[in-house]
């Protein structure tokens, strides 16, 4: 069991443990660095801070529907770093218990890049939530990139 925080990205939903989560911020501009990942909107001044911020609907390869100042920005701490990870919407706190996690399997045979950055899949009600392994969403090579942004 871990307590997650549940959050959109377009139609789909994802969990990720809470403790990489260190705060949830209303949309900010982003300003443009050249020379990045397509997914790599750009940083932001946080009290001080220069954060990255990843959009994770790009690095899904998903449609980007809503107007970008409607989207939120979670701040989470991965690989002793912090990230922007631009969200469409964060809806809630949840625990998810082991009964609510589905064999994985499946995933294995999915075509599509987000599954390589699943833990698995939560069944919540009727819903099917995506279980995010915030630390999976960047190769060895972007790690360092997203660390030499300052």
């Amino acid at each position: 069991m871990f307590k997650g925080v549940e959050f959109q990205v377009g139609e789909e939903f994802f969990v990720a443990d809470i403790n990489y989560i260190r705060e949830v911020i209303s949309w900010q501009e982003v300003s443009k660095v050249p020379n990045v990942p397509e997914f790599v909107e750009g940083i932001i001044n946080l009290r001080g801070k220069v954060i990255p911020v990843v959009d994770l609907a790009k690095r899904f390869n998903f449609e980007v529907k809503i107007d970008n100042t409607k989207r939120k920005i979670m701040i989470v701490q991965v690989f002793e770093k912090l990230v922007g990870i631009i969200v469409d919407n964060v809806t809630r706190v949840i625990d998810v218990t082991d009964e609510m996690i589905d064999d994985t399997d499946i995933l294995q045979n999915v075509a599509n890049t987000v599954a390589g950055y699943l833990k698995g899949v939560a069944k919540i009600g009727e819903k099917l939530v995506m279980i995010i392994d915030l630390e999976a969403l960047f190769s060895p090579e972007e790690r360092e990139r997203l660390t030499a942004m300052k």
